[in-house]
């Protein structure tokens, strides 16, 4: 009787669609390895951290994980990380976009790769904007009054939404924030750079947009905030992913939810900065050292980036999963989605 080999795989896609697609990986892989099984969790971003903790603690990781960003170079740096040269040089590394292809590169070995990406930008009602000759702020002062001039239908409050019940986008808000005013959290010795002047700036303009906020901002959740901004609760939005429009899309008014209604513009830049950062998303396969199986989980993977099967994982949600292949993202075949096309 054949041994089976379990491939356990711990992902951050929860939309059914995608999940559907690495099933349908899985399944692939299992026909043409018999005895092979392909196990596949999703696994929230916000427990992954703790998660993959206990197990590498407990000696049991899976085989391959999603990692978030900021936790990679902890794990790397303790050799827990297979390098993924092979995997790489297998997809094109030059079809690869150079923003997410070098992300986990360290001494010249690369120990992971995006499985899609996205940026951040500030969300505002376009409609509204336009209708009130507003420009697109570039700087903070700019954007104050841009927020004020906006007005609010939904009270004095509402004007701008914020993630508050989500500490890691109130985090990730605050770095941007701090990084578009030409500051930095540490400097080259690591000593804290709190008291200087890009970080009090940076706490003062974050403050003026949590008195632009509702007053329960503190409670409301990252994807809250853009169900509210769908549904008119809220005018701008600093912390805007891709996956605002599926909630704009589905949560709008018929005939106003569309890019005549709801815009997006870069951050703006602060009295202490020069230049306008976003944040990179840009969650990373990674295969633990620990794996028994460290030949199948890269064959996983080398199917998961075929086209057909990738084409099928980044429509499962459309503009969230941008294909990190620019032969795909700039193809036909992905941009004639109706979703992207709108």
């Amino acid at each position: 009787m054949q041994q089976q080999t379990t491939i356990r795989i711990w992902q951050t896609a929860v939309d059914p669609k995608a999940v559907a697609v690495l099933k349908k990986i899985g399944a692939e892989l299992e026909r043409t390895h018999p005895g092979v099984r392909i196990e596949i969790e999703s696994v929230a971003w916000g427990t992954l951290s703790s998660k993959l903790s206990a197990a590498i603690g407990a000696g049991d990781p899976p085989d391959i994980a999603h990692l978030e960003p900021f936790m990679f170079s902890s794990m790397q740096s303790e050799n827990l990380l297979e390098p993924l040269d092979d995997v790489i040089s297998s997809l094109n590394p030059d079809d690869i976009y150079p923003a997410v292809k070098d992300l986990q590169l360290f001494d010249g070995r690369r120990y992971g790769i995006a499985h899609a990406f996205g940026i951040t930008y500030f969300g505002y009602r376009k409609d509204i904007a336009d209708k009130k000759g507003l420009k697109v702020p570039q700087t903070w002062a700019e954007y104050e009054r841009f927020i004020k001039s906006m007005g609010s239908e939904v009270g004095n409050n509402g004007n701008v939404l914020l993630p508050g019940a989500d500490p890691f986008f109130v985090d990730q808000l605050a770095v941007e924030l701090l990084a578009s005013n030409g500051g930095h959290l540490f400097d080259a010795n690591n000593r804290p750079l709190f008291t200087e002047r890009p970080f009090i700036e940076m706490l003062r303009f974050y403050r003026t947009l949590a008195q632009a906020a509702p007053q329960d901002w503190l409670n409301t959740k990252y994807l809250e905030q853009f169900q509210r901004f769908a549904t008119g609760k809220g005018l701008n939005v600093p912390v805007m992913y891709s996956r605002a429009a599926k909630e704009i899309d589905a949560e709008g008014t018929p005939g106003t939810n569309d890019p005549n209604h709801f815009g997006v513009m870069p951050q703006p830049v602060g009295p202490s900065g020069t230049k306008s950062y976003a944040t990179l998303d840009g969650e990373p396969w990674v295969i633990f050292r620990f794996s028994k199986n460290i030949d199948l989980a890269k064959e996983f993977l080398k199917l998961f980036y075929r086209r057909d099967y990738y084409l099928r994982f980044c429509h499962a949600v459309p503009m969230q999963l941008t294909p990190i292949l620019r032969s795909l993202a700039e193809s036909p075949d992905y941009l004639n989605d109706p979703f992207i096309k709108k």
